[in-house]
């Protein structure tokens, strides 16, 4: 694994926001009943993987500008193992894949909406066109499968 990191095992789905623990792994398979229409109830197989927290890897350095995730709902996951970084990234955009399913059928997905408040960070969604639309937190819970902007700042 390099870097001294340890790998860390996954709990159950929705054991909380372990940071750096990668969760279990659902595998669809093709054709299976249901697999357009949700997420976890339809999955077919789970696969335990190790996971490293990214501060272990970013803990030292410079303030991150940018991160783009999309790592199939453990999005809460990775970005509380990289609490660190993100705390020293004042300037710091996170845009996310934001899957309600997927992430709640990992983690407490309003514990995670407050953690990031709790750090000063607001939402927008990205648009067909690129652009960017102000969303409250609490529209966050019944968002469409959307790709989403984590900012402490207006994006500009």
């Amino acid at each position: 694994m390099g870097h001294g990191a340890q790998p860390r095992g996954a709990g159950p789905p929705g054991d909380g926001d372990a940071g750096g623990a990668a969760g279990p792994l659902r595998q669809r398979q093709r054709g299976a009943p249901g697999a357009e229409a949700g997420y976890h109830a339809d999955y077919s197989s789970q696969v335990q993987v190790p996971g490293i927290a990214l501060d272990s890897l970013l803990a030292e350095g410079p303030p991150l500008d940018l991160i783009r995730i999309d790592i199939e709902g453990s999005e809460p996951q990775a970005l509380r193992g990289a609490a660190t970084a993100i705390g020293r990234s004042p300037a710091l955009r996170i845009i996310s894949e934001w899957s309600v399913g997927m992430m709640a059928a990992r983690a407490d997905l309003g514990g995670f909406i407050a953690w990031l408040q709790g750090m000063g960070f607001r939402f927008w969604l990205v648009n067909a066109g690129g652009g960017f639309e102000p969303l409250a937190a609490s529209a966050l819970l019944a968002l469409p499968h959307s790709d989403v902007l984590i900012s402490r700042q207006e994006p500009g």
